[in-house]
């Protein structure tokens, strides 16, 4: 019986917009619906003639049982996850909040969110702390430039960015993703102290049409 081989489609680019240069940061999922999303990080080369290193990974989704982080299609039927099934770096997940700057909760959020992207964002930060070794261990390594550039030649469209916060509609439409995020922030933190047209409203930071960061309101406001 064979198995329906995997039709990777780039879902959203998170590196830089020149990611051959400075380093990229590729999200797919699989078309068939059959394999997990994977992520490709791309190190760009240190000099022109230097290497390109790609680290390439599941973004395997989990849930919480109990205070374990586990596979998401764990059920009770298995053994207890604290004898088998916890993930490996559920453990240390508090250092990887610390190293980067991100709550532990919203890291395990992350890990356990239907969206890709918001998975690739807390293994980002994984591999960052634990080393992307630890992501793939047998990572692929390009010395001729034209090598890289035919691989990543579809993600060349520039980068457009929305920041949407409820009622109001949009505040931001453009391709500074810096600005973007720090007006994404500005109306994050109106909405969460209940200030002014933004208190308790969503606030949603878009990269070419797909949510990037989103913060839901429960509605409720003083």
């Amino acid at each position: 019986m064979s198995t329906e081989q995997p039709k990777w489609k780039l879902v959203v680019q998170l590196g830089d917009v020149n990611p051959i240069d400075y380093g990229g940061y590729f999200v797919y999922e699989d078309e068939t619906g059959v394999y997990e999303p994977e992520a490709e990080l791309l190190d760009s080369a240190e000099t022109d003639d230097g290497t390109w290193i790609v680290h390439r990974f599941s973004l395997d989704r989990c849930k919480m049982v109990e205070s374990f982080l586990v596979p998401h299609k764990y059920n009770a039927s298995w053994p207890h996850p604290a004898n088998r099934y916890d993930e490996w770096f559920n453990r240390d997940l508090d250092q990887v909040s610390v190293h980067c700057g991100i709550p532990v909760e919203t890291l395990r959020a992350q890990l356990c969110a239907e969206s890709a992207i918001e998975r690739a964002q807390a293994y980002r930060a994984i591999g960052e702390h634990h080393g992307f070794e630890n992501l793939d261990s047998d990572p692929l390594t390009f010395t001729d430039r034209a090598e890289v550039e035919a691989r990543y030649a579809n993600p060349k469209r520039p980068w457009s960015y929305e920041v949407i916060v409820g009622n109001i509609g949009t505040i931001y439409d453009g391709h500074d993703e810096t600005e973007a995020r720090r007006i994404y922030a500005v109306y994050l933190a109106q909405s969460q102290a209940n200030y002014g047209r933004a208190a308790g409203e969503s606030v949603t930071l878009m990269q070419n049409g797909e949510p990037l960061q989103e913060y839901q309101s429960t509605g409720e406001t003083e």
